[in-house]
């Protein structure tokens, strides 16, 4: 049985979406992988959690060594690109983050990379996606992982890196005018308090409490010139839940998040924004000793 909990809807629109604010970050940020983490000089693996339409992992293949093979998984396949798109190297597949990842994937990966899990993250605990993330990287069973080491002649470990927005730590900003926000206010609210986000920043206490280490975490916003557009991407969003609510039958409520992102997208024409915070983590598994 499946247990998506993803909130927003998927198709063309949604995938657009996705791949604009892929780009946005990583100018915002800077990098795709953490410069903390090692590129090998040889062939290494990948494995991106909750990759949406896979361009994580195709923007990193591009400068990859050789035989360095990226795979993606998804609990939906409905944005995945069609597999002759892909590079030769980047090959996608469902799989639910929140529940143990079979055995033939344990301890293959040498990083493991999970970004916008804000909808998904239940009861402020990330713990049983990082354990997910984790098992991908190395398993806690002694025998199973000095098997690993035997077979491929490597020590279990690598490095997870986890992105997020956090809504809760945006701040609202007055670029042109002192006019008030109701509109962009309320949309922050929706996005906010849909779920408990207080994990988001507490991100490294929860890498440490999994046994990572070299644990560090880095906060970014958006560039100035950025703001009206990470904005507009707030409006599809909101347009994107209001469809998945039509879907579910809350026509009403469909209707009035539809009209808070029209209302929205008003004010951010009169030079009204919201700063968003980006934090990045990351943290290594251990060898074994």
């Amino acid at each position: 049985m499946s247990s998506d909990k993803y909130l927003l809807a998927r198709g063309y629109q949604p995938s657009t979406r996705l791949n604009f604010l892929f780009y946005l970050w990583k100018e915002a940020i800077g990098y795709v992988l953490h410069p903390a983490i090692p590129v090998p000089e040889e062939g290494w693996k990948v494995a991106d959690v909750a990759t949406g339409t896979g361009l994580w992992l195709c923007e990193l293949a591009k400068n990859a060594p050789e035989a360095t093979s990226f795979d993606g998984f998804d609990i939906s396949s409905d944005q995945f690109p069609h597999p002759h798109s892909l590079p030769d190297n980047v090959t996608l597949g469902v799989l639910d983050a929140t529940k143990p990842p079979p055995l033939d994937l344990c301890g293959k990966y040498d990083v493991v990379h999970v970004r916008l899990l804000i909808s998904v993250v239940d009861n402020d605990d990330p713990g049983p996606v990082i354990s997910h993330c984790l098992n991908l990287l190395s398993e806690y069973n002694i025998l199973t992982a000095l098997t690993f080491v035997l077979i491929s002649h490597a020590e279990p470990g690598g490095y997870l890196q986890w992105d997020e927005l956090d809504c809760a730590a945006s701040q609202r900003l007055l670029q042109s005018t002192e006019s008030p926000s109701p509109y962009l206010s309320a949309l922050n609210k929706i996005f906010s308090n849909t779920k408990p986000t207080g994990w988001i920043s507490r991100l490294p206490d929860f890498f440490q409490g999994h046994g990572l280490h070299n644990v560090a975490i880095e906060n970014y916003t958006e560039k100035e010139w950025q703001r009206h557009m990470m904005m507009e991407i707030w409006c599809l969003t909101a347009e994107d839940h209001a469809s998945v609510l039509e879907g579910m039958g809350m026509t009403e409520k469909a209707e009035a998040v539809r009209s808070l992102a029209i209302g929205a997208h008003a004010e951010i024409k009169e030079g009204l924004f919201y700063s968003h915070k980006i934090r990045v983590a990351v943290g290594k598994v251990p060898p074994l000793k």
